[in-house]
């Protein structure tokens, strides 16, 4: 049992909005792992930057270690929420998954932050009709080709917990999904 190692509940430092801290509040609370949500931190920001290990944020706190960069910290919390496969080899595959889903959530942030209105909505436009379909595609396939509703078979595993989390943010970006 992995949450055996921990003495306290995990801290998750992360303003509460829909972006880089949603996967891993996701996992946690798919593996019933009971954490701390501190946006208190988040909220004090800038000042609380340079008490971060690499001056940004999410940052997973147990006991007195900090984890950054937010798949590291995804990676930790399938992991103690015990959402991974046995085998190392299903757990690459898992982590493939989370890793395309990464790549849906980047180009988000690409066409968001997309400096002029002209060029944003062409962006939005290209990310709704071409790239996300070309992402999520494959996910589907790769999902039909094991024949079970899951990735994780009978149960949902990380991957699984990646995928609703991603449609979930593209949702909220006003995305309609096909």
């Amino acid at each position: 049992d992995n949450m055996s190692a921990l003495t306290q509940p995990p801290t998750l430092i992360y303003w509460k909005i829909a972006a880089r801290g949603q996967l891993p509040v996701l996992l946690l609370s798919a593996g019933s792992v009971d954490f701390v949500y501190d946006d208190a931190t988040a909220n004090a920001w800038p000042e609380e930057k340079e008490k971060m290990p690499f001056g940004q944020l999410p940052v997973l706190k147990i006991g007195d270690k900090m984890i950054a960069q937010s798949g590291a910290i995804v990676r930790y919390c399938a992991k103690i929420a015990n959402l991974l496969p046995a085998d190392d080899l299903e757990v690459a595959t898992v982590d493939s998954i989370m890793e395309q889903c990464n790549d849906v959530f980047s180009a988000m942030v690409k066409a968001k932050y997309t400096e002029d209105d002209t060029k944003r909505k062409a962006a939005w436009k290209k990310f709704q009709h071409e790239t996300l379909s070309q992402k999520m595609d494959r996910i589907n396939t790769m999902l039909a080709n094991t024949g079970e509703v899951f990735f994780g078979g009978k149960q949902p595993n990380a991957a699984d917990v990646a995928i609703f989390s991603t449609l979930n943010l593209v949702e909220k970006a006003g995305v309609k999904l096909p």
